[in-house]
């Protein structure tokens, strides 16, 4: 079995996000092709350019089955290593190769990987606003819906549009001029927690993490 052809599909924008690179790679196999999804919010046409210009060409005729092979040969011959258009582009052809994989055995690939080992895990939203007011209504919105673990999101001040994760907008495009710094946030994003207040004093992103006790953040970035 071989790899006869690959192909990217970039669809989206979602709701003014980031745009989703998919890959398929199509073996000589009736029938048989794997999907991967490859992430780089902001530079999705740089995975694509990436997948289709540098690493497709040398998957055709390889053996898909190969998935550690495929990965060391992507990762050492390149000048520059490990940089992140090439992390985001491996990922993708990773992700269809192990697709492929388990196409063949008919298993899921977590079977794979070793099997399930819980029944359930935590999941937490991702709540997001152009502005202090509007973040604070979607955190709120998710904890009515029953999540348990929040992420919170608000947009740069004076460049709302274009702040990933902050209710859409696309990226500074060519030749347009960078953004203004804008003015600090008007205050401390304020979210009740239990009995306690939560403060984000940065433009920066946290999780309200209501499963601890007492509530405290789980972690910011």
């Amino acid at each position: 079995m071989r790899i006869a052809s690959v192909e990217v599909i970039v669809a989206g924008p979602v709701r003014g996000g980031p745009n989703w690179i998919v890959v398929k790679v199509v073996t000589d196999q009736p029938g048989l092709a794997g999907y991967g999804n490859g992430a780089l919010s902001g530079g999705e046409q740089a995975l694509a350019t990436m997948i289709e210009q540098h690493l497709a060409p040398r998957l055709i005729g390889a053996d898909p089955d190969r998935i550690e092979d495929t990965w060391q040969l992507f990762q050492r011959s390149t000048y520059w290593r490990a940089g992140r258009v090439l992390a985001g582009a491996t990922a993708a052809i990773d992700l269809a190769l192990w697709d492929i994989k388990g196409k063949r055995a008919g298993l899921p690939v977590y079977s794979l990987l070793g099997g399930k080992c819980r029944d359930k895990v935590l999941c937490y939203g991702h709540a997001s606003g152009r502005t202090i007011d509007d973040a604070v209504e979607s955190v709120l919105a998710h904890r009515a819906r029953g999540f348990r673990a929040i992420r919170a999101q608000v947009g740069t001040p004076g460049y709302e549009a274009g702040s990933y994760g902050a209710g859409g907008g696309s990226a500074t495009a060519p030749g347009e001029p960078a953004p203004p710094a804008g003015p600090e946030p008007p205050g401390p994003l304020r979210v009740l927690a239990g009995q306690r207040v939560l403060d984000l004093v940065e433009r920066a992103a946290f999780v309200v993490a209501e499963h601890l006790v007492p509530p405290v953040p789980a972690w910011s970035q």
